[in-house]
C-alpha cells in the first residue's frame, strides 16, 4: 500500500510564498537621485528599491554616463546598503569627480551592482556634476593633474620571473591561475598602438601559489604609462561542462619610477580588487628590467662608460 512521506518538505512553503509576495509587492526596481545637477561640495540623496534578490555585499557606484564596465567606477559606497531591497544613502560630490573641461562639468550616473555577479541591477537617471570656480581656474592653468599628451617613442622593458602567493582559495576545487598583462595610457593620455597589445602567461594548474619563472615579456612603454597585471582562474571542469573564469586580483603600477632608476628591479605588491564585491588575497611579484641604452637615446644624453 502506498504511504505518503509526511516528512517531505513542500515545494512551496509559507516561507517561499512570503518571499514571492515580498518581491511582487516591490514591483519594478528603481534607483532615484534627489537632484539632476549638483556642484562640488553639495550632497545628493539616493533611494533604491529592488524587485530581485540582493546580498549584503552589494554596492552602489558612481560612473560616467556612457560607462558599461562595472569595474570602471569613479567612487562607490557599501555602508548603508546592507543587503536590503529598499534604502537610502547620502552622497557628497567631491572635486575629483569633475574632469578638466571647458565647461568644468561631468555627466554621470549611479548604478546598483550585485556583489554575486558584478552585474548592474539598476541605474539612476543622469546627473550633471559641476566644478566650483576654483576647479575651472585650475583646469585652464594646467593645475588639474591632467598631463599633456606623452608622444615620446616607446622604450622596451622586460617583465620576467612572475609569481603569485596566497591567492584566494575556493571552497570547492582548486585554482588554475593565468596572468594577463596590459599597458594602460596614463591619466589624460591618448591610446596608442602599444596600448592595444595584450600579454598572457601559460596556465598553472591546481595551485594558489603559481609561478612563471621562465616566461619573459618584452613590453614597449612610455614614461606616462601604467602596467596592469590581472590574475584569473581559468579552471575547466573535468566533465567539460563549463569553463570557469574567476577574478583573483589585479595590480596597476606606474612606469615612471622604474625609468628613473634603470636596470633590474624586483617588485612585490599586494593584489587589489576590481570591484568592491571581489574577494582577493595574496601578492604578485615580478622582475622589471629597464635598458639604460633606451633612456640615453630618448633623452639625447651621451654617456661615456670607462672600464
Amino acid at each position: 500500500m502506498f504511504r505518503p512521506n509526511l516528512n517531505r518538505q513542500r515545494s512551496y512553503s509559507e516561507t517561499d510564498l512570503d518571499a514571492v509576495s515580498e518581491l511582487s509587492s516591490l514591483g519594478q526596481s528603481h534607483l532615484r537621485v534627489s537632484h539632476t545637477t549638483a556642484r562640488v561640495g553639495e550632497s545628493v540623496t539616493l533611494n533604491w528599491e529592488l524587485a530581485s534578490p540582493c546580498s549584503a555585499g552589494d554596492w552602489i557606484g558612481l560612473f560616467d554616463s556612457a560607462e558599461t564596465d562595472a569595474a570602471s567606477f569613479l567612487d562607490y559606497k557599501t555602508r548603508g546598503v546592507n543587503g536590503t531591497r529598499q534604502g537610502m544613502i547620502t552622497w557628497t560630490i567631491r572635486a575629483e569627480y569633475v574632469t578638466a573641461s571647458s565647461e568644468g562639468s561631468r555627466r554621470c550616473v549611479f548604478q546598483y551592482v550585485s556583489s554575486m555577479s558584478s552585474e548592474v541591477q539598476i541605474k539612476s537617471e543622469p546627473i550633471s556634476l559641476i566644478g566650483s570656480g576654483d576647479n575651472l581656474l585650475s583646469s585652464g592653468s594646467g593645475g588639474s593633474g591632467i598631463e599633456q599628451d606623452d608622444m615620446s617613442q616607446p622604450i622596451t622593458i622586460t617583465i620576467s620571473s612572475i609569481y603569485a602567493s596566497d591567492l584566494h582559495k575556493p571552497m570547492i576545487g582548486s585554482r588554475d591561475p593565468v596572468v594577463f598583462l596590459k599597458v594602460l595610457p596614463g591619466r589624460g593620455q591618448l591610446t596608442r598602438d602599444h596600448h592595444r597589445v595584450a600579454y598572457k602567461t601559460a596556465k598553472q594548474k591546481c595551485t594558489t601559489n603559481p609561478f612563471w619563472l621562465t616566461e619573459r615579456f618584452h613590453v614597449p612603454v612610455t614614461p606616462s604609462d601604467q602596467l596592469e597585471f590581472t590574475i584569473q582562474d581559468r579552471r575547466v571542469s573535468k566533465l567539460l561542462i563549463f569553463s570557469h573564469k574567476h577574478f583573483l586580483g589585479r595590480l596597476i603600477i606606474g612606469i615612471r619610477p622604474f625609468l628613473d632608476h634603470p636596470g633590474r628591479q624586483e617588485i612585490t605588491r599586494s593584489l587589489g580588487i576590481r570591484t568592491p564585491g571581489d574577494r582577493v588575497s595574496g601578492t604578485l611579484s615580478f622582475v622589471i628590467t629597464t635598458p639604460l641604452e633606451g633612456l640615453i637615446r630618448e633623452s639625447g644624453i651621451t654617456v661615456c662608460v670607462c672600464s
